[in-house]
């Protein structure tokens, strides 16, 4: 397993990441994961793959010392604060423009999307309300919505569905943040990036027995924040 790995980092120093990409997959089994975080954000070379996280799949990141188990198995972790004012959930508020991009490693094609989303305040939450249109390569465009509760929990995030159920979680408190969400058959994961705020991404990636896609979604702002 070392072996493959060395091998899969070794690839970067070529900068070719589609190899780096494709060993990374070939490793998804549950109980490797957990191994190759240790063996990359620990031990073995992590300013190489810090800079190639890119290439990484969500459910490879790390669980770091600092992240927090929750409960139905949730794992989240952060880096360090990108400034000493930190983004507060408050900040999220107001209109934001979306463009977002589905690869679809199943159905082998790339899905777009287009449109917007507002946070609003609803007592204690912030409503996430999401609307836009999906543009396939092979046939006509589609409208699509979303909608989400985003909660403050501590120093978490608490994001659920509309009807209360849980979705996931994620700290608030530095440049990056990841959580995920089983779902099953399906594992969902995200990796959050504030780095360029008031512009962010939500990078999800999902595996499951019909299911097998990358979605990046990038966000900026339309209109004055809302208090």
């Amino acid at each position: 397993m070392i072996n493959v790995l060395r091998q899969a980092v070794t690839d970067t120093t070529q900068r070719d990441p589609n190899r780096l990409r494709n060993r990374f997959e070939a490793m998804r089994v549950p109980q490797v994961r957990s191994s190759i975080r240790t063996a990359v954000w620990n031990q073995a070379w992590p300013p190489l793959a810090r800079r190639h996280r890119d290439y990484i799949p969500a459910l490879l990141l790390p669980v770091s010392a600092n992240a927090q188990s929750l409960e139905s198995g949730e794992r989240v972790w952060s880096n360090e604060p990108v400034t000493n004012q930190p983004i507060t959930l408050a900040q999220f508020a107001g209109q934001w423009s979306i463009d977002r991009c589905l690869e679809d490693r199943l159905a082998d094609r790339v899905v777009h999307y287009a449109g917007t989303a507002l946070f609003t305040w609803k007592e204690d939450a912030l409503s996430y309300y999401e609307t836009g249109e999906l543009k396939f390569p092979d046939h006509p465009a589609l409208s699509a919505r979303q909608e989400y509760l985003w909660r403050a929990d501590g120093p978490n995030v608490r994001v659920s569905f509309t009807d209360g159920r849980p979705f996931h979680r994620f700290v608030l408190s530095g440049s990056e943040a990841t959580a995920s969400h089983w779902c099953d058959p399906d594992r969902y994961s995200v990796l959050y990036r504030f780095s360029d705020w008031p512009e962010w991404t939500a990078t999800w990636t999902v595996w499951g027995p019909r299911k097998d896609y990358v979605s990046v979604t990038r966000f900026k702002r339309t209109g004055d924040a809302e208090h």
